[in-house]
């Protein structure tokens, strides 16, 4: 049997796995998870070697089985020179990821992709209704903020692989200042490393959970926060939609927790008051199912997308 092994890295954990390729479900896939090493630039390549390792001895495998090694991960990236470079959240400037994992596994194929657009092919593959799939966003709202676009059934992918950073698009002429270093952009009011500037900048020692804890019981400070995140990610989902025309929005990542206190809002915002946000006719926006493990199936999709030659990959 061959398998596929799929890499999900993250700014706080990092997961690998290996999935049989003629049999290709997610309840099939076999998968480990440890907090992303930061030590040096060169300490996540080597991490994911020894975790590509590991699970291959732990299920009897080798090299010889495996068709693809496939990762999505945070970027920016440059898929060429397989290098995640300028990233908020993992530490370095530049981090190679291709040459390690090569020099281990000369004779297997190695592909990278940025971890939301990795996502939207694991959404496509695993989840998406049939009217879904050609025109099908995903937005991860976690520690940042990502999308992955599929527009008339091709993976939206930009010059270098890095299409659709929404979450460093400028939404407001604020000077709350995003990870990335500029200020105004969706992460600095929506994500989890934005939530925890604006609990800081109200002199409080929150959690972003207990922020969403407190909001829950009408604290009026936590609510206004968690408030002004909704507004916001309200206006860059309509962005989204004007940009892209999507049939359907799926929604994943830690924030996504505290769905509850904010998903309705936007789905009733598109539907009552549809000309403030978008100019197009609104999507279906929905909760996606496939949890923690989003990355790891986006991944293991590409693998698999690529050896099929699927045309959404052209």
């Amino acid at each position: 049997m061959r398998y596929l092994v799929g890499v999900d890295i993250g700014g706080t954990h990092i997961r690998t796995c290996i999935a049989p390729l003629e049999n290709l479900t997610k309840d099939l896939i076999v998968k480990i998870k440890e907090t992303t090493s930061k030590t040096d630039q060169y300490a996540l390549g080597k991490q994911i070697v020894r975790m590509i390792s590991s699970l291959l001895a732990q299920n009897h495998l080798h090299k010889s089985d495996i068709v693809s090694i496939n990762i999505a991960t945070a970027g920016p990236l440059d898929t060429k020179k397989g290098i995640i470079f300028n990233n908020a959240n993992l530490g370095f400037k530049t981090i190679p990821i291709k040459a390690p994992i090569s020099q281990e596994f000369p004779e297997i194929p190695c592909n990278m992709i940025n971890d939301a657009n990795g996502a939207v092919l694991g959404v496509h593959y695993f989840e998406a209704l049939e009217n879904e799939k050609n025109n099908l966003v995903y937005i991860t709202m976690s520690t940042g903020i990502g999308a992955g676009v599929i527009a008339n059934g091709h993976l939206v992918l930009g010059k270098d692989g890095n299409a659709a950073e929404v979450g460093h698009g400028t939404i407001s002429n604020s000077d709350s200042e995003c990870s990335c270093g500029t200020n105004g952009c969706w992460e600095a009011f929506s994500a989890g490393s934005g939530l925890s500037k604006q609990i800081k900048a109200a002199g409080l020692t929150w959690s972003n959970e207990e922020l969403y804890e407190f909001a829950r019981i009408g604290d009026l400070i936590a609510g206004g926060i968690v408030d002004q995140a909704t507004h916001y990610s309200t206006i860059g989902i309509g962005l989204i939609n004007n940009y892209y025309d999507p049939e359907a929005i799926y929604i994943g990542g830690a924030i996504t927790k505290n769905a509850d206190l904010f998903l309705p809002i936007i789905q009733e915002n598109f539907e009552k008051h549809t000309i403030k946000f978008t100019i197009n006719r609104p999507p279906t926006i929905k909760l996606t199912q496939l949890g923690d493990e989003i990355g790891l199936l986006g991944a293991i999709a590409l693998g698999k997308y690529i050896l099929d030659k699927n045309k959404i990959l052209l």
